[in-house]
């Protein structure tokens, strides 16, 4: 059944300009750092960006950027939005009748006019995403099952730090009070210069495990250097005697603070800084609003040694509710199958796999 447009109810598509994307954007709780104006001209820039905002009179009320790729001369393919949409509100209130309004949007602007493939993988964890997962539902919306949903930690940051720290595992609290010992200096900022003395530990990290990754820390970068001051990454750095021997990327947009990147040498791991990286990690979380910090993807199977690092904060081991389509172009379809099926076997010959199981 097709949401009712109510007559104070619009929708702009690639019309809205940077400066209000990003003020409205801060006014919601799912925020996060992958909505963020600049996400797919940096670490995507060859696929086009779109952005799509829902206005209740002069409010915006949900917003959805994506980025498109299509076959050249066929126009056909796929509008892909990650952790997408953004429809609720900080302060609570939460309106089903804006989310199915903002995916019947999506739908006749993306799949009806445009006749690409709609991918939705949205930022909801499938223990608290009934009320999004009826509204796909209802939208025509199928769940792909081929896909696995991302898996992570999420731990509840709002106690005290007292009562968070108590909830660690012992083993985890032993290791952060002897990292604590170990006359580490923490710095934290934003600037380049303190994100390319992470990338020269990240590079020695790349070279001393062997990992072929599909990030490409150089691009977030980029990404981080465009970024406006409220949305910009904060990179942590351990120090000893001045040397950098671990660092750590975290964003704190939106009510989830999410670790994207961390990297130590040989020194750090000795050191244990990446257990006093965390802790501040939380703290830093906490002084910005957030109320969850979302560890940043496991795989116990691939990646055990970080699963069993993560789960030493005993946060709750979540999935989120996974990945969703909407298509009426069986050429769109055709092209997108074609298309993912290239890039699985690009990377069974390459062999990539993440370091920190993202």
């Amino acid at each position: 059944m097709r949401p009712t447009l109510v007559p104070e109810d619009t929708i702009d598509v690639d019309t809205v300009e940077r400066g209000e994307w990003s003020k409205c954007l801060s006014s919601f709780a799912d925020a996060s750092i992958y909505q963020t104006w600049d996400y797919v001209p940096c670490v995507f820039p060859d696929e086009r960006v779109t952005r799509l905002v829902l206005r209740r009179g002069d409010e915006v009320v949900a917003m959805a950027q994506g980025r498109i790729v299509t076959l050249p001369l066929v126009a056909r393919g796929i509008a892909h939005f990650y952790w997408a949409p953004v429809w609720r509100k900080k302060g609570g209130g939460d309106d089903p009748r804006v989310l199915e309004r903002l995916l019947s949007a999506v739908k006749d602007e993306y799949a009806a006019k445009r006749r690409l493939l709609v991918r939705l993988v949205p930022n909801v964890l499938c223990d608290e995403g009934r009320l999004f997962t009826d509204a796909l539902d209802g939208a025509g919306f199928k769940r792909v099952e081929s896909i696995r949903p991302h898996r992570t930690m999420v731990l509840d940051i709002t106690p005290s730090p007292d009562d968070i720290r108590k909830g660690f595992a012992q083993k985890w609290r032993n290791c952060l009070n002897r990292s604590q010992r170990n006359n580490l200096e923490m710095t934290a900022g934003t600037s380049q210069k303190q994100y390319g003395e992470f990338l020269s530990l990240y590079d020695e990290l790349m070279g001393r495990k062997n990992f072929d990754t599909s990030v490409d820390a150089r691009r977030w970068g980029a990404f981080e250097e465009a970024l406006p001051e409220p949305e910009k990454m904060r990179v942590l750095i351990a120090r000893r005697e001045g040397r950098a021997v671990a660092a750590a990327v975290f964003s704190t947009v939106g009510e989830k603070g999410i670790y994207l990147l961390g990297a130590s040498n040989e020194e750090g791991l000795k050191l244990q800084g990446a257990y006093l990286l965390q802790w501040r990690a939380i703290e830093m979380m906490r002084e910005a609003g957030c109320s969850l910090y979302d560890l940043g993807g496991i795989d116990p199977e691939e990646n055990p040694g970080v699963y069993h690092f993560k789960a030493g904060l005993k946060g709750r081991d979540v999935t989120h509710v996974g990945t969703y389509e909407y298509c009426d172009s069986a050429l769109s379809r055709s092209v997108v199958a074609v298309g993912e099926k290239l890039r699985t076997i690009k990377i069974r010959l390459v062999g990539r796999r993440s370091p920190h199981g993202t």
